[in-house]
């Protein structure tokens, strides 16, 4: 929190209340909205695969049952995904910046 961080001197508030200049806030936001976009574009096609595979059953609710424990296996491998993926966006700039190949 912010007074560890002062107590600690690891935070300078001149520079954390002067707003972000332009030019790296639009970057920001363009992948900030880039990525709101393809998480509901994730949620309306779960939404409507459920819808459909709801419409399915005649037969007592097998097709709906056997499609949720596929959507329950789906969901692990996609946390999965996108926690590598969380992991891999620190850790390679990271990795990057201490062997001095790239600017991270």
């Amino acid at each position: 929190n912010v007074v560890t961080l002062s107590k600690r001197n690891l935070i300078e508030f001149k520079l954390v209340s002067k707003p972000p200049a332009r030019d790296v806030l639009v970057p920001l936001l363009t992948g900030g909205g880039v990525m709101a976009i393809r998480q509901i574009a994730i949620n309306l096609c779960t939404i409507a695969s459920s819808r459909y595979a709801l419409g399915i059953g005649k037969d007592g609710g097998i097709s709906a049952a056997a499609y949720g424990i596929v959507m329950q296996i789906y969901t692990i491998g996609f946390v999965v995904h996108v926690a590598m993926q969380g992991a891999a966006a620190a850790i390679i700039p990271s990795e990057l910046a201490k062997s001095g190949d790239r600017k991270a």
